[in-house]
């Protein structure tokens, strides 16, 4: 084993330590709960001294282990932070904080009708603009020096040194202009709170001697983690009809595309750290599964498919299974019923898809990629080739990419 690196991934769900080789395979891991929400006066924030905690023990742990060469981090969308006058660090607004609506209001009112964002309106602060215009609303109040993403904020704790990447800051965010290729101009005019915007996984400095026991660990600048799922596919497929669907806590459907000016209602570009654009759909399946049991995520080895191909042919004409007669802790049927539900809003959105975008394959990553129940519903409900990896750290693996130039073998598996 030659020059392990290390990803450092924080998602909504899980914090994740992923130690991977030259050959682009998993060699150590730890897995955490994401537990850093915290709520003061009805106020939701990230518990940071908890994540510097998380961060610092579990790198001395690898470390000990492990002589790695270079880290990045990658993290969930729509978290933003601050670093004061004083140099402490703090939390804006949690993306679930409920949002002022005259605040709201008076954000969407900066944006100008040249400037194109190609975003959609999501819930509270779930807009990662809301949170920056809330926060230089209250410059003064809170003192801030600088406004930080949550990647920006594992680099400040690794390194001392702040740096925002595009890949974040260019996701259905309201904070991006895809036309100029910048921040829009109400963000331009408070550059001075924002630190310089670096490539995507460029080396940004090394590791705190306190923490590298003095061996010299490069640290590159983070990205977003929907990035690693398009830096993998795209160093083993170079063609652009291909359809991603990386699945979590949500679904994020992507099909690389050139600039438009205009686009279909519920669609939004993400800026890869790839360097391409992507017209992208979100649905919360993950949150769908969350909601009822997910111990039912994984297939279960009793089930045969022939029993799930039985259930499909009663159900294939039906519109959709009702969420609401599905129980909490299922049986089979239930498991077939949620898996259908699941299958189905996928295989609609899919098709939304095709009618304006060419693509001849879908390529799904991510935890629902190992449920052969549900792959096996929406191959008889998407009339294209249909190819999964059950690899678990699939975004890590292409945040690791930037590391390495030699093309990774990812066992796509083609659903027949």
């Amino acid at each position: 084993m030659k020059n392990p690196n290390l990803v450092i991934d924080v998602g909504q769900t899980f914090i994740k330590f992923v130690v991977i080789d030259d050959n682009f395979k998993i060699i150590d891991h730890i897995i955490l709960n994401n537990n850093l929400l915290i709520k003061r006066k009805k106020i939701l924030n990230y518990n940071i001294s908890k994540l510097k905690k998380i961060i610092i023990s579990n790198l001395i742990k690898i470390f000990n282990k492990h002589k790695i060469k270079k880290v990045i981090p990658i993290s969930h969308g729509s978290a933003s932070f601050f670093i004061d006058d004083n140099g402490k660090c703090s939390s804006g607004p949690h993306f679930l904080q409920k949002i002022n609506p005259s605040l709201s209001r008076s954000f969407f009112k900066v944006l100008k009708k040249n400037e194109y964002t190609h975003s959609l309106k999501l819930n509270s602060y779930h807009n990662l603009g809301k949170s920056f215009y809330y926060l230089i609303k209250n410059k003064k109040l809170l003192k801030i020096n600088k406004i930080i993403t949550l990647p920006a904020l594992i680099n400040y704790i690794l390194t001392d040194k702040m740096y925002l990447d595009k890949s974040y800051l260019a996701c259905h965010s309201f904070a991006w202009d895809f036309k100029k290729n910048k921040l829009i101009s109400f963000f331009e005019n408070n550059k001075k709170f924002f630190p310089k915007i670096y490539g995507s996984g460029k080396m940004i400095g090394y590791i705190k001697k306190i923490y590298s026991k003095r061996r010299k660990i490069q640290v590159h600048n983070g990205i977003h983690d929907t990035s690693g799922s398009y830096l993998a596919l795209n160093r083993n497929f170079k063609s652009k009809n291909i359809l991603i669907v990386n699945t979590g806590t949500y679904f994020i459907i992507s099909k690389k595309i050139k600039f438009r000016k205009d686009i279909k209602n519920g669609f939004y570009y993400n800026y890869g750290a790839d360097n391409n654009l992507y017209l992208c759909k979100r649905l919360n399946a993950g949150l769908i599964y969350q909601k009822y049991n997910p111990k039912m995520l994984l297939s279960k080895d009793d089930i045969k498919l022939s029993e799930a191909n039985v259930f499909f042919q009663k159900n294939r004409r039906k519109k959709i299974v009702n969420p609401r007669v599905i129980k909490k802790y299922s049986q089979t049927k239930d498991f077939f019923k949620l898996n259908y539900l699941i299958a189905f809003k996928l295989a609609k959105e899919i098709n939304l898809f095709m009618k304006k975008n060419s693509f001849n394959k879908v390529f799904i990553d991510g935890i629902f990629s190992k449920n052969t129940i549900f792959i096996f519903f929406l191959k008889q409900l998407v009339k294209k080739e249909i190819f999964i990896t059950t690899n678990s750290f699939i975004n890590c693996i292409g945040a690791s990419t930037f590391f390495y130039k030699k093309k990774i073998n990812l066992n796509y598996i083609k659903i027949k």
